[in-house]
């Protein structure tokens, strides 16, 4: 009797083993079959590049102005924009390396540079008219991996990381950036 009891339990306990061995197998099969979502640090090795544009208020075509910096691992790029349509009026670029490249998007991505969220705004036109709008990009090659923006009036937008961090990051990349926006009315 205790022979048949000590083989039951043994029966059991195989093909509980036998069952997790076969559930832990196709979870392994599944995965490889996911793509690979890239974190903000994989586009170091690409084509790619980040930018960060910080446009005014709204208020006339003649009057409109933006800043928009934009790094990749060659260069570090500042333009002045004018008007609705982004006419670049000033531009200063300086060289950057890989590994400076790679060091900033690793920063970026500690402040959440690729973290969205949701909102029921679908034109960040529409609100927060009075102060500026700001907008968070990674393209990969001609392709736009992560589009988002917030403004300053509120918590309104599809950002979802750290404004004012990402923001410095982003000013600390040029060389000299106070003095060559000064005088730019946002």
């Amino acid at each position: 009797m205790v022979k048949y009891v000590i083989g039951a339990i043994s029966t059991i306990l195989l093909l509980v083993l036998v069952f997790v061995f076969v559930v832990n197998r196709g979870d392994d099969q599944s995965s490889t079959n996911t793509p690979k979502v890239l974190k903000l640090v994989d586009y170091a090795e690409k084509d790619s590049h980040v930018t960060f544009q910080t446009d005014g208020r709204l208020v006339g075509e003649e009057e409109r102005r933006s800043v928009r910096i934009t790094v990749s691992a060659n260069e570090r790029r500042l333009e002045v924009l004018s008007g609705y349509n982004n006419d670049v009026i000033n531009s200063q670029s300086f060289p950057n390396t890989q590994a400076a490249y790679a060091a900033f998007l690793s920063g970026l991505s500690g402040q959440g540079f690729m973290q969205s969220k949701k909102t029921s705004v679908t034109n960040p036109l529409s609100v927060c008219v009075n102060g500026k709008h700001y907008y968070y990009t990674v393209t990969d090659g001609n392709d736009k991996k992560s589009d988002l923006w917030s403004v300053s009036c509120d918590k309104t937008g599809t950002f979802g990381g750290r404004a004012n961090a990402t923001r410095e990051l982003f000013q600390r990349q040029i060389p000299e950036y106070n003095q060559l926006t000064q005088g730019v009315k946002l």
